[in-house]
C-alpha cells in the first residue's frame, strides 16, 4: 500500500535530501522534486517503485549539483498563465442517426488549483540547466506544468529541425534536435543554472 511504498523509499529520499513536501505516492509508486534555492524543480524527479512486499523494484532519477548563473527578468503568474500550452482533448467518436442531432461530450476546461515560482529542467547545446519557470498545479494532474518565467527576448530560438536522406542501410536516421532555450540574443550567456533569491521577486 502506499504507506509500506512511502516508508521503503524514505531512506532514499532522505540520502538525497529531498522534501517531503514534494512528494507524491501512488500505487506503490514514490515520486519526489529537488528543491534548489527554495525553488521546486520540474522535470527532475526521482522514482522509486515499491513491490507489494515493501522491497525497492527500481528507481531512477537526477543528481543535480548546480552553479549560479545570471539574473533576468521575470514574467508575471498572470503572463505565464496566458501561455499555458493547450491540454490533449480524448477524440471521440459520436454515434448521429440522421434527423436526430447528438451533440459530442465536451470537457471543463483545467483548473488551476497553485501556482508558484520554481525551476524547469531543460537543455541548451552546452548540455543540461535549470532555468526559472511558473509550476502550475493543475486539478486530477499528479506533476506541475511548467511555464518558463524568462522575458521572451532572453531566450534563444530554437534551430530548425534537420531532415537528412539516405538509405535506411546506411542507418541516416537522424534524432532530434533538441531546443536551444539558453542565452541572452547575440551575447551567448546561458540561462542560470540556478537564480539567486532575488531573481524570484516577481509575484502572481
Amino acid at each position: 500500500d502506499d504507506a509500506t511504498a512511502r516508508r521503503a523509499a524514505a531512506p532514499v529520499l532522505d540520502a538525497l535530501d529531498l522534501p517531503s513536501g514534494t512528494t507524491t505516492v501512488s500505487y506503490g509508486y514514490v515520486s519526489a522534486d529537488p528543491v534548489i534555492d527554495g525553488l521546486r524543480v520540474a522535470g527532475a524527479t526521482t522514482g522509486i517503485s515499491v513491490a507489494v512486499e515493501g522491497t525497492i523494484s527500481y528507481a531512477f532519477g537526477y543528481l543535480l549539483p548546480t552553479t549560479r548563473g545570471a539574473t533576468y527578468p521575470l514574467i508575471t503568474a498572470k503572463e505565464a498563465f496566458d501561455q499555458l500550452p493547450p491540454r490533449a482533448v480524448p477524440a471521440i467518436a459520436c454515434a448521429v442517426r440522421p434527423g436526430t442531432p447528438v451533440p459530442c461530450p465536451t470537457f471543463p476546461p483545467p483548473v488551476v488549483t497553485k501556482v508558484e515560482l520554481g525551476l524547469s529542467l531543460a537543455a541548451d547545446d552546452k548540455g543540461p540547466l535549470l532555468v526559472p519557470a511558473w509550476l502550475f498545479t493543475i486539478k486530477d494532474d499528479t506533476e506541475p506544468t511548467p511555464v518558463i518565467a524568462v522575458e521572451a527576448k532572453y531566450i534563444g530560438t530554437p534551430p530548425e529541425p534537420s531532415i537528412v536522406t539516405g538509405s535506411a542501410e546506411a542507418g541516416s536516421a537522424v534524432p532530434p534536435v533538441p531546443a536551444n532555450v539558453g542565452g541572452a540574443p547575440g551575447d551567448g550567456e546561458p540561462l542560470p543554472a540556478s537564480i539567486p533569491a532575488e531573481a524570484a521577486s516577481s509575484s502572481p
